[in-house]
């Protein structure tokens, strides 16, 4: 960056820290930190730094998340931590086989774009509906009306109750995640690699739906009809509240978090209550209850990675369903733990740029990643 851009940045800097920053130049200021962080990072001085800081601390969670500032270090070498900034970049030249394979001028062989809003919602005739080519109406051949948009899916009770439930799923691919509203109101947040199934009208005492995988729910209150949610080895029973659940098939245990109000947690015969700010883990046939970091839980839902202490191979099932790779490992598994915030937004290149702070590093060859100790 010349003297004249350099000076443009302490401009934005100021207007930043008084709240008058325009969203285009929130963008201009994050571009000139990135290249500069990159390009000459002599020029960022510790009073630079301080006001970053002090500008980003004020913005508002929601759009903080956008262009959130990242430290990610490794517990066995903290010197190799680095802070940079998170732009949402797209490079040119997709691949026209898998359009999430994108050219890049660098080291690595391509690049992966990051996920987005994909789905595959299979009605209860056996028929398969892909979500992210859907626009508008659908029925599911019983009379209910379900709307797609922006990457969610909407069922609308049809008033009219029904004797036999009549069952819906949503499968999110790798590479993918989607939003649900099911007909009592209730909202689900779905994760990569990710299946719901679910009626598409709540009959009788009890509202029953199966996941397998990771899904942040806001459950509509009912005090007559109590939610529950199946996953793997455990079953959560709420009346309305908000929690994540983390059940995928290849983690070692189950994870249930809890925001607000209260859940039961039942696996083999054994129970556990939680309250807000606690997390159920269940492994081997046990329920273990601890306090959560509840804002690492949902970090995948506000489109972040968010790691803390967590061994690579932890970070790298992560990183493949929402990139949708496969991963294979050169001269052995790291035994470092690491901890920081990645935004989701970017191209898989950016998080391992990242991640190589620490020593480990990778080569990406399509849609494999090698990690290499």
């Amino acid at each position: 960056m010349d003297q004249m851009n350099h000076k443009r940045a302490e401009d934005l800097l100021k207007r930043a820290g008084s709240g008058k920053l325009e969203k285009d130049e929130e963008a201009t200021l994050d571009t000139w930190y990135i290249n500069t962080a990159e390009n000459q990072p002599d020029i960022l001085t510790d009073d630079i730094e301080k006001r970053l800081d002090r500008v980003w601390k004020k913005l508002p969670v929601n759009h903080a998340l956008r262009i959130r500032r990242i430290k990610i270090y490794s517990s066995i070498s903290v010197a190799a931590a680095m802070v940079i900034a998170v732009l949402i970049f797209y490079s040119p030249g997709q691949n026209k086989k898998d359009p999430d394979i994108i050219a890049y001028a660098g080291k690595y062989k391509n690049d992966v774009l990051p996920g987005s809003n994909r789905a595959v919602l299979i009605k209860s005739d056996g028929s398969e509906v892909n979500l992210d080519q859907t626009k508008g109406g659908l029925k599911d051949g019983k009379g209910t009306i379900i709307s797609v948009s922006k990457g969610v899916l909407t069922y609308h009770d049809p008033g009219s109750p029904t004797e036999i439930e009549v069952f819906n799923t949503i499968k999110i691919p790798f590479g993918g995640e989607y939003q649900l509203t099911l007909a009592d109101g209730t909202q689900v947040w779905l994760n990569s690699g990710s299946t719901l199934r679910y009626p598409v009208s709540f009959v009788g005492k009890e509202r029953n739906v199966e996941l397998t995988g990771e899904a942040y729910f806001q459950v509509a209150k009912d005090a007559k009809r109590p939610f529950k949610v199946r996953s793997k080895d455990q079953e959560i029973e709420v009346l309305g509240t908000h929690f994540n659940i983390s059940a995928y098939p290849d983690e070692v245990s189950s994870t249930t978090s809890l925001l607000e109000g209260s859940v039961k947690v039942v696996s083999k015969g054994k129970h556990a209550i939680l309250n807000p700010g606690q997390q159920s883990m269940v492994r081997n046939g046990g329920i273990s209850v601890a306090d959560a970091d509840v804002e690492r839980s949902i970090a995948w839902k506000n489109g972040e990675f968010n790691f803390k202490n967590t061994d690579i191979e932890s970070i790298m099932r992560v990183v493949s369903r929402w990139y949708d790779l496969k991963v294979d490992y050169v001269g052995g598994i790291s035994k470092d733990s690491y901890s920081g915030r990645i935004s989701k937004k970017v191209t898989l290149t950016k998080v391992l740029k990242i991640l190589e702070l620490s020593g480990t590093h990778f080569e990406i060859d399509g849609k494999t990643i090698k990690v290499i100790d």
